[in-house]
């Protein structure tokens, strides 16, 4: 009992330390100026939100009030008001991104801070206060205004970071919501059309847990909202609808088998019949986005044939041929426009860049982006019009209209930074050498002065995602603090081609942890950093790499921060739910296979913990769908087995990420003061003896 009110006084000394700290004076709006709305609403791809290729551990900044159920603490020291008023600032950034443009009233949908989660709100011009319309204590991941119908929205949401998305209707005028789904089973994206009523169609696994079935409706503007949803198809294995056809009767459907294969197939609604489109019926090749256009043809977002990434079009004689040039870097994304124009966002070494381009002639020009921006959610804004949002490491992402004729762009929402912005630094990017020779792109945020720098070493989760340089409020802590922080894209990110992907497919996963020891060598021949004091950070299979890498290279990681990671690979694949275990198997290996199953064994973190001795600070959500939480208890009880500090939290109201206040804040907040005491020595004597004082 002493123990568990102590751990609920060392909470609210953390959270009472980051609340009461004032916060700054919001920015003054931007002039304004109207940019012409889509003429059809096109949601933005979530593939790692619903359980696809991606695992995304880019924890929400964008919370605000403390509201929930308190966190599990175990074994952590109370955060010092020193550490919360310098912390507090960083804390106060939020980010807008584009969800939606409402083609009736020239105003966009956001999805932003609101609260303690991010809620949609509307923005009725440049420079005008986000206007909330969705509210509560779970955040939406997409949302959409019904075509014809402005006032009515759609919306998914979870429970508790469960990933069981639901599907919501919402007249915001009146502020009557209404369930869609069953309120128990998993959904994906939704995509919504404007035949003759609106009509949405969306995948769920209420049959079955592994198989994604196809739900259609076409009641949304009726009074039999309630009953708005039916089953159009059985589906076998995992689908996400990519398109509806204008006229309703057909949709795009992709099957995901793993993020290197995947298809693009249609299904004829009234008939039934799912068909692959035209040399795609055993892809070997991802297909990951595809859109109809006027002709009938289709817009094909796919690397087949290739080792990047490009765009294609399949006409309607079944020929397909490649529009966008091959430059040595992935298409991310794409918005067609009227007079033959295709406007698409390339990924060149984590940051994006925005081309124009005339079909007919095949030229391309490049469009301005703000400096060494990420962009998201390109979607058509009108015959001459882009929306997107885009940010950058020094600037959080907002949303941005762009005249492709005129080359003007406006801003429509002014995200806050927080802290102050003048001391922000963009990274420089290097390239570090493997063991093998394979080269990795490693983004550096230096601080200023000669140093030498101690070093904190973040890795991304995945392990197909990327470092990317976008806007990372705690980052800019760090560095402010003297820590520079080092993103490295090791073997198996994505943006770097196929076959870089493939590099730590299976039984090579060790390859990877070998580049990190390839990154920590580079380290040490820097005069700037500080070899001795290195620490590692990482969410999910980010999680995986630090504590494979604590074991590996005990000698030169002085402490480790694990977030939803990974400590037994073979219990990851054989408890993580259903429905994504064949994905990940295609990524780690089949468990099932004995020679398989020794190597992950082998590779385990769990395995070799006898040889982690830096401190390590664990922190996971209770309702992990991907990486269930008995990996954290899991390496938390063998290291104090062995007497080694661990410092544990457990979220119970989260899943693969923490996204509301309560536990933003908590985590933040610990994080910092745990790098500070083993990176910088600061606040060893204090918070050691409030971890005695904890422990009795």
């Amino acid at each position: 009992m002493l123990r568990a009110v102590n751990r609920r006084a060392t909470w609210l000394v953390c959270l009472a330390a980051l609340a009461c700290t004032p916060r700054p004076e919001p920015s003054s709006p931007l002039p304004a100026e109207v940019v012409a709305p889509a003429p059809e609403p096109e949601p933005e791809d979530d593939r790692g939100v619903i359980g696809g290729p991606t695992d995304p551990t880019d924890f929400e900044f964008e919370v605000d009030t403390p509201d929930g159920v308190l966190p599990v603490l175990d074994g952590t020291p109370p955060i010092s008001e020193t550490m919360a008023a310098a912390l507090r600032p960083y804390l106060d950034a939020s980010r807008m991104r584009l969800a939606a443009v409402m083609p009736e009233t020239d105003q966009i949908l956001v999805l932003g801070r609101h609260g303690s989660t991010t809620q949609v709100m509307l923005v009725s011009k440049p420079g005008a206060e986000p206007r909330p319309l969705t509210s509560g204590l779970e955040p939406v991941v997409q949302a959409t205004p019904l075509p014809g119908r402005p006032d009515e929205l759609l919306f998914r949401r979870d429970i508790d970071g469960n990933e069981d998305h639901q599907l919501y209707h919402q007249n915001y005028l009146s502020g009557v919501e209404t369930l869609l789904t069953d309120g128990v089973s998993r959904h994906g994206p939704f995509r919504v059309v404007a035949t003759p009523s609106p009509m949405v169609v969306l995948t769920g696994n209420a049959r079955s847990e592994p198989d994604m079935d196809l739900y259609v409706s076409h009641k949304l503007g009726s009074d039999e909202l309630g009953a708005a949803l039916s089953l159009a198809g059985e589906l076998d294995g995992q689908w996400i609808a990519q398109a509806i056809r204008p006229d309703g009767a057909e949709v795009l459907l992709r099957r995901f088998w793993s993020v290197e294969r995947s298809a693009i197939m249609r299904y004829a609604l009234n008939e039934g019949s799912l068909v692959a489109l035209p040399d795609t019926a055993n892809p070997d090749a991802a297909y990951l986005d595809a859109r109809y256009l006027a002709d009938g043809s289709l817009l094909v977002l796919s690397d087949r044939g290739q080792d990047h990434v490009g765009l294609h079009v399949l006409d309607t004689q079944g020929t397909w041929s490649q529009v966008t040039p091959s430059v040595g870097w992935d298409v991310e994304s794409f918005a067609p426009l009227s007079g033959g124009r295709i406007a698409y966002a390339i990924n060149e070494d984590g940051r994006s860049r925005l081309f124009l381009l005339d079909v007919a002639t095949g030229t391309a020009r490049e469009l301005d982006l703000p400096r060494g921006g990420v962009l998201t959610g390109l979607r058509a804004a009108g015959p001459d019009k882009l929306a997107f949002a885009a940010g950058s490491a020094v600037q959080p992402t907002d949303v941005y209209g762009l005249d492709v004729r005129r080359g003007d762009l406006t801003r429509w929402t002014q995200s806050p930074t927080g802290a102050d912005p003048t001391g922000f630094v963009h990274p420089r990017l290097a390239r570090v050498q493997s063991g093998d020779g394979v080269p990795l792109a490693v983004f550096i945020y230096s601080p200023p002065g000669p140093g030498p720098h101690p070093v904190l070493v973040w890795i991304h989760g995945g392990p197909e995602d990327q470092f990317r340089p976008e806007f990372s409020p705690i980052i800019q802590f760090f560095v402010s603090r003297g820590i520079a922080v080092l993103g490295p894209n090791i073997r198996g990110s994505d943006g770097y081609g196929r076959r870089f992907r493939g590099l730590d497919d299976g039984v090579l996963r060790g390859d990877a942890i070998e580049d990190v020891g390839a990154v920590l060598d580079w380290i040490a021949g820097e005069p700037t950093l500080d070899a001795a004091r290195v620490g590692m950070v990482g969410g999910s299979y980010g999680g995986y790499v630090v504590l494979a890498s604590l074991a590996a290279y005990a000698d030169r990681l002085v402490a480790g921060c694990d977030m939803v990671g990974i400590a037994n690979l073979v219990s990851f694949l054989e408890n993580t739910r259903g429905y994504r275990r064949d994905l990940r198997r295609a990524e780690y290996g089949d468990e099932r296979d004995p020679d398989v199953r020794e190597v992950l064994q082998r590779l385990s973190p769990i395995t070799n913990v006898e040889q982690i001795r830096a401190p390590l600070f664990v922190a996971h959500g209770a309702n992990d769908p991907r990486v269930p939480v008995d990996e954290a208890e899991q390496i938390v009880a063998a290291l104090r087995e062995q007497g080694q500090e661990v410092w544990y939290m457990l979220a119970p109201t989260e899943g693969h990420g923490f996204r509301k206040a309560i536990n933003r804040d908590t985590f933040y907040g610990l994080m910092a003061t745990f790098f500070e005491r083993h990176l910088l020595g600061v606040g060893v004597g204090e918070d050691a003896q409030a971890e005695a004082v904890d422990g009795s």
